[in-house]
């Protein structure tokens, strides 16, 4: 999603577009080792870290942040995970897309409202438990993950007969938009870990 915004957005072309997504998430794959590394070595928490910089009261105003962005975060991520609930479901049954909609001018429909609470279902035995519980869960995503990811792709590529248009085409963008293109290209991929960063400092290592 970040990729095809950078090129139709920003005007990249593919590879750059890859290009940045590899150096953001790497400058944020530096800074999640390093805020990680205070959780595992001292076996201290987000609250707790916070209060040698912010002070005991300050402290309080970056748990309070982190814990209303995590509310939205996790609504943005449940809504995406909403719609492929809602790809699945139509696929499986076509006359759910001509659901009747309930709930009109609010900027969605009775189907896709339906996706979303689904999915935000299925997804609440996930996140009650710690993460250091469900670690061997993210040993099995990073086997399965990449695996089913290539053969999607090989999937599509089948199905549209070749690569397309969009890997063939060149950077709109051009000059200093070009430069600032790949500049913005870059902070989004490391803003769409940003929330991970600081959430990485609370992950406590089992005594």
């Amino acid at each position: 999603m970040i990729s095809s915004s950078m090129i139709a957005a920003g005007g990249l072309s593919w590879w750059q577009s890859w290009l940045c997504v590899w150096i953001g998430y790497s400058i944020a794959g530096c800074f999640i080792c390093m805020t990680g590394r205070i959780g595992a070595v001292y076996h201290i928490s987000f609250p707790v870290v916070v209060r040698s910089s912010f002070g005991i009261w300050g402290g309080l105003w970056p748990v309070f942040n982190r814990a209303a962005m995590a509310c939205v975060w996790y609504g943005v991520q449940a809504w995406i995970g909403g719609q492929c609930v809602h790809l699945m479901i139509s696929a499986m049954a076509p006359n759910f897309k001509n659901m009747k909609n309930g709930i009109p001018d609010s900027g969605t429909t009775s189907d896709f409202f339906l996706s979303f609470f689904i999915f935000w279902l299925i997804s609440l035995p996930a996140i009650w438990f710690p993460v250091h519980k469900i670690r061997h869960l993210f040993t099995a995503k990073a086997i399965v993950v990449p695996i089913a990811g290539l053969s999607f792709f090989i999937w599509a590529v089948v199905r549209a007969k070749g690569l397309g248009p969009i890997v063939k085409q060149g950077n709109v963008a051009t000059g200093s938009k070009l430069g600032w293109g790949i500049v913005g290209g870059i902070m989004s991929s490391i803003a769409n870990f940003a929330t991970l960063i600081v959430v990485s400092t609370s992950q406590k290592s089992p005594s």
